[in-house]
């Protein structure tokens, strides 16, 4: 089984290490995990509007 976890809280986020091991108790021995994270908390940069202008 392969199992893919990601969050925008970056990958230091205290949940991440727990979602893995969870995920790697699931899989079982066998089993693949992926782990995607930003290296710092991203969370509501999709809503946030940039001020700088584009450089084309």
């Amino acid at each position: 089984m392969r199992i893919l976890i990601t969050n925008d809280d970056g990958i230091n986020a205290p949940g991440l290490a727990v979602l893995t091991e969870i995920a790697t108790t699931i899989a079982g021995p066998k089993g693949e995990i992926w782990t995607v994270a930003p290296a710092f908390e991203q969370s509501g940069v999709g809503h946030c509007i940039s001020y700088t202008p584009s450089q084309a």
